[in-house]
Order: structure tokens, then C-alpha cells, then sequence
């Protein structure tokens, strides 16, 4: 435990200079390891996808991407939407867009495939998972 400052009569703290030191460098250390970015908790795209409300996050998402055709949540979350709602060819598109921009991610190629399952074509959607696991043989996706 970290003695708790006190001042004294002088202005000078009682904690002796080395615990000080070690207390704002393990702050540091705390901020470096926090999230950079969209904080999920703050943006309100990620509110409504926490909440399930998939018309208000699709909105929102599709402001993100107009403001930042990069930003791979929205691409990733806007895919999948599109794919719930039977919007197949609008939901491989934004899945093709986002392996462009992170070609190793993983969850989007299973997702894709996954799309191309739902569309009913299961001989390329076998084919997309199996580019995957060729790709990572040890991992698995989690379950949705």
C-alpha cells in the first residue's frame, strides 16, 4: 500500500520522493494500457448496438463512416446489420471494404463467410472459411 501524501509545515510532502515516483509512473503506465479511440461507453453508436437498438445504431454508424470511410467498427457493425436485414450484397460489400483496410482480421473474413451462408451460397461460404482457418489453424472465433 502507498502511504498517502501529507503536507507538512514546510510544503513538502511526507511520502518519501521514491513512492511518489513509482505512484505517477504506475498512472502512466494505467493510461498507456487504456483504450485509445472511441471509448464504447462515450459514443453513441456503441450505446445503441450495447442497447440492440440496430435502427438508431445504423444511423449512427453510417454518419461514422461518411465522416471516416476508415473506421472499421462501423464498417464491421454496418456489415452485420446489413446481413441481418437480408441486405447481402451491401453487407459483403462492407466486409470486402474492411478486409481491404485490415486484411488479417480474422472475425471479419468469418463473418463474411458467414454472410455468404445466410445469402445461400454455402460452397464459396465453405471456401471463405476455410481461406480462414488455412490463414489461423489455431484459433478459433467466438461464438455469436
Amino acid at each position: 500500500m502507498i502511504p498517502r501524501a501529507t503536507g507538512t509545515a514546510s510544503g513538502t510532502s511526507s511520502v518519501p520522493r521514491r513512492v511518489r515516483c513509482v505512484g505517477r509512473a504506475g498512472l502512466i503506465a494505467l493510461a498507456l494500457l487504456l483504450p485509445h479511440g472511441r471509448a464504447s461507453a462515450q459514443d453513441p453508436a456503441d450505446r445503441a448496438w450495447d442497447r440492440g437498438d440496430t435502427r438508431m445504431a445504423w444511423t449512427l454508424y453510417s454518419r461514422r463512416l461518411a465522416a471516416d470511410s476508415t473506421d472499421r467498427v462501423a464498417l464491421e457493425r454496418l456489415g452485420l446489420m446489413a446481413g441481418w436485414a437480408g441486405r447481402y450484397d451491401q453487407s459483403l460489400q462492407l466486409f470486402d471494404r474492411l478486409l481491404r483496410i485490415a486484411p488479417h482480421n480474422l472475425a471479419a473474413a468469418v463473418d463474411r463467410a458467414r454472410v455468404r451462408a445466410w445469402q445461400g451460397h454455402l460452397a464459396q461460404a465453405m471456401r471463405d472459411g476455410d481461406a480462414v482457418r488455412r490463414r489461423a489453424p489455431g484459433k478459433r472465433p467466438a461464438p455469436r
